[in-house]
């Protein structure tokens, strides 16, 4: 006999994701070619999913407790990057992101930078 999904559970899950959050919502993200996929900024991380309706295992995370530079694209009002190094830094990677629009783009950074400061000072409360 099949097993029969219990979508409270799943249900329960998203509404513990939503009432966290510091910041959610869709944005493109090159990977080579831009994908628009569900961000999520929560526990210290910006996660991503393919979208909004099956969130329980992300596709992705951008960790934002290590060392990180977040800065705008100066010729694009809609893309921005955060890029993440070792103490060391022998080794990063950088995630491009873009939004609709500056505002949008605008948005994620402040809560981003909030995210960050917030872990910083080590309270990451939401």
């Amino acid at each position: 006999m099949a097993k029969v999904p219990d979508f409270d559970k799943h249900t329960d899950y998203l509404d513990e994701i939503h009432e966290n959050a510091r910041k959610e919502g869709y944005i493109y993200r090159q990977a080579p070619t831009w994908k628009k996929n569900y961000f999520v900024l929560i526990d210290k991380q910006l996660k991503y999913y393919r979208n909004n309706k099956n969130m329980k295992n992300p596709m992705g995370k951008i960790p934002l407790d290590v060392y990180q530079n977040i800065y705008e694209k100066e010729d694009d009002d809609e893309i921005f990057f955060i890029e993440n190094y070792d103490k060391n830094n022998k080794n990063s990677k950088i995630y491009r992101l873009k939004c609709d629009s500056a505002e949008e783009r605008q948005e994620w950074i402040n809560a981003i930078q909030e995210e960050i400061t917030s872990i910083n000072l080590g309270n990451n409360d939401n």
